[in-house]
């Protein structure tokens, strides 16, 4: 039997029934649930739905997979699917974080896909670019991108 685990979402309104002027106390109503389970299982579907296209695509048309994987470097469906289940994992984080308030929750997860989108553009750009120069194009210049300020949190730590 599966668990009960749908959390309320709500929204907030000033009520200004009270006339209090400007200040207004806050009323929240509950307006539905977040559905747990349900937004888990749109995790899950949406990544394998990611896997089983990008398997197709290099199965059926090689020479799309071969320009874009090995010569760009570059990978659009994974980045298509990050936004949206990117955005179904942070909302659900937040709303087993206690984040209640269905605007906030649209803000969340509107603001991760976009992010995820910005990854795309990112990776579409000439690696001239975003490579340091004398670097090779591996993970070598994403660790001295974050030397920088892992020096300076440790520092504050010690």
């Amino acid at each position: 039997r599966p668990v009960d685990a749908n959390i309320p979402y709500s929204v907030g309104y000033p009520n200004r029934d009270n006339n209090n002027g400007p200040r207004a106390n806050v009323n929240v109503r509950q307006i539905g649930d977040t559905d747990v389970q349900g937004l888990i299982v749109a995790f899950l579907a949406l990544a394998a739905a990611d896997h089983l296209i990008t398997f197709l695509v290099g199965i059926f048309a090689k020479d799309t997979f071969k320009k874009w994987v090995l010569v760009y470097s570059a990978n659009p469906l994974r980045w298509i699917e990050y936004s949206a289940s990117a955005a179904v994992m942070t909302v659900l984080i937040a709303a087993l974080s206690g984040v209640y308030d269905v605007h906030l929750q649209y803000l969340i997860g509107i603001g991760t896909s976009i992010c995820q989108l910005l990854g795309m553009a990112i990776e579409f750009l000439p690696k001239s670019l975003v490579v340091p120069k004398g670097s090779k194009y591996s993970t070598e210049h994403h660790i001295d991108g974050l030397s920088i300020p892992m020096g300076y949190t440790l520092n504050e730590i010690t």
